[in-house]
């Protein structure tokens, strides 16, 4: 009995270090961030989950809701994950075709990097040479299409640092309001006439994608 009283508190006594560790981890980044670059403004987070609960069970429309408050280019921390959200039009073109080449790169979690898939695997590799030519290979499954920074980079008055995880939210930039009436109406007949070109080019509908990531299959759409 003594023995199992003992093993548990020395777990308790390590996860009450962890939880500080990071904490004071957190804290220190965030500071070192701020002082040496204006980062995109974002909600307040909280030690070690960071804006996770800020998500819910639908986050693309959570993280509309909370582009509303903060602007169109917006900062989360997702657990240890720094994030970047984009969720407007003008902000998706600085991203996918002004600074393209900086934000091509995936983002690759540990699982994958334990397997060294990120050295082989043609989703998760640099763009390269090697990497235009496995992208022409044929997929079973569509790839992931979260990016990241490949250096600190400045848009539009901010600071994107080096290895920040890119999420564009296409869910929220074809429901501006201000591109068209009624958004979230299902109205196909909003497209006739219509000069907005969806391959890419006009970044109010972008449902192939855009830049150097864009859907290959794009062609035979």
């Amino acid at each position: 009995m003594e023995f199992l009283v003992s093993c548990f508190l020395c777990l308790l006594l390590f996860m009450c270090v962890y939880v500080l560790v990071q904490v004071c981890s957190s804290i220190t980044s965030t500071r070192s961030r701020a002082s040496s670059s204006k980062l995109p403004p974002g909600p307040r987070r909280i030690p070690i989950l960071g804006n996770l609960l800020d998500l819910g069970d639908k986050p693309h429309k959570s993280l509309a809701e909370l582009a509303k408050t903060h602007g169109p280019i917006m900062s989360l921390k997702l657990g240890n994950l720094f994030s970047v959200v984009i969720s407007s039009a003008a902000m998706a073109r600085e991203i996918l075709q002004t600074n393209d080449l900086i934000f091509s790169n995936r983002t690759i979690v540990d699982a994958i990097r334990a397997r060294q898939h990120h050295e082989l695997g043609m989703p998760w590799i640099p763009v390269s040479p090697l990497w235009r030519n496995l992208r022409k290979q044929p997929s079973l499954e569509d790839s992931p299409t979260i990016f990241k920074a490949g250096a600190d980079v400045e848009v539009c008055g901010f600071t994107v640092p080096n290895d920040a995880q890119l999420l564009i939210n296409i869910w929220a930039i074809h429901r501006d309001p201000s591109i068209g009436e009624m958004p979230n109406c299902f109205m196909p007949g909003r497209f006739l006439g219509s000069a907005i070109d969806v391959k890419g080019r006009d970044f109010e509908l972008i449902p192939f994608g855009a830049g150097g990531r864009i859907c290959p299959g794009l062609p035979l759409a």
